[in-house]
């Protein structure tokens, strides 16, 4: 059975990257509430990188399109 639901699908979905159970959502989360909790941060930047990390790069992970300069042919 597949991670999740929809890397069943043969077409590519760029918003996949946010279709996850609760419980993924849930863990993928938690450090921005605990980061603050644990030490000073700046919660502008940390919700910017959260949000590149998580959704812009999930999203080009997603698209079924790779930049020349960025294969996935690595180990």
């Amino acid at each position: 059975m597949p991670y999740n639901k929809h890397v069943t699908l043969c077409v590519c979905r760029p918003f996949a990257v946010i279709a996850d159970e609760f419980v993924d959502q849930f863990m993928r989360s938690s450090p921005l509430l605990v980061f603050p909790l644990l030490v000073p941060i700046n919660m502008d930047i940390m919700f910017f990188q959260w949000a590149l990390f998580f959704y812009a790069y999930g999203v080009y992970l997603h698209w079924g399109y790779e930049f020349p300069w960025l294969t996935s042919d690595h180990p």
